[in-house]
């Protein structure tokens, strides 16, 4: 694709109608560490999608909104090759749909693997009513060091929990 992000490739997911049903492409299951912190990210860009002024970009949370668009990601039990099992469900990280169209954007979340953990997934994903245009590219999983991430929160430093 000519409009990728970068490399030759990108993932687009078109809906052009309101019918409840929903677009899904997903990576095959990367390994994980039980009980460490990850990176779930892509580069996203939209157009003609649908809005509203109160859908901003999120941090990890289980909520399924049927009018959203974003990231999707899981934590799969072992054995990979063959277990689909999840842990910890469906985790969310909507995109930010308060404008119609948007060039590339990085969408990026921390969250920790749950400790039955042993691979995980990613998922370009409209839910069961987005409409319009969004190309995915550069999709990671990535561990990040043994000391969990930290925000400063009015002056003091808080680890971050998933689903904060």
């Amino acid at each position: 694709d000519p409009d990728a992000y970068s490399g030759s490739y990108d993932a687009l997911l078109v809906e052009r109608d309101t019918l409840a049903d929903e677009i899904v492409f997903y990576s095959e299951p990367a390994p994980v560490q039980p009980d460490r912190w990850y990176v779930f990210q892509a580069m996203i860009k939209t157009d003609s999608i649908n809005t509203d002024a109160s859908f901003y970009p999120t941090n990890t949370m289980g909520h399924f909104d049927d009018e959203r668009m974003g990231l999707c990601f899981f934590f799969h039990r072992s054995p990979l090759s063959t277990n689909w099992d999840l842990t910890g469900g469906d985790q969310f990280a909507y995109i930010d749909q308060t404008t119609d169209a948007a060039g590339w954007t990085l969408y990026s979340v921390i969250t920790k693997a749950p400790s039955d953990a042993a691979g995980a997934s990613i998922r370009a994903r409209f839910n069961n009513f987005p409409t319009g245009y969004a190309w995915y590219d550069d999709f990671v999983i990535m561990e990040l060091d043994e000391t969990p991430p930290n925000i400063l929160v009015n002056g003091d430093l808080e680890t971050v929990e998933p689903g904060f």
